[in-house]
């Protein structure tokens, strides 16, 4: 782990900036303390990380919650993006 990634992402939290990671990125959200009191979307792996760092693990692609937004894996990525999307306040047409 990087401290000055660590300090720029908690920076970020602290700001309550959007945030989103997938899959082992919430190794990162862990280390900068963002996941206190969060709920999480987990693989089976990243189930104990989550609940050490003090978040909930959510079974679903893809969870929101606040400003925090967290996918499963790349199998994850179209509800991801949509969720990012909404939360970002965007349109997006093909």
């Amino acid at each position: 782990m990087d401290d000055k990634v660590v300090s720029l992402v908690k920076e970020f939290g602290d700001k309550n900036k959007i945030i989103s990671a997938i899959d082992q990125g919430k190794l990162l959200l862990a280390a900068a303390g963002l996941l206190q009191g969060k709920r999480c979307a987990s693989s089976y792996s990243m189930k104990a990380i989550v609940k050490v760092a003090g978040g909930e693990s959510v079974k679903a692609d893809s969870v929101t919650h606040g400003n925090l937004v967290t996918a499963t894996g790349w199998p994850a990525l179209p509800a991801f993006i949509s969720d990012l999307v909404n939360l970002l306040g965007i349109s997006v047409y093909f």
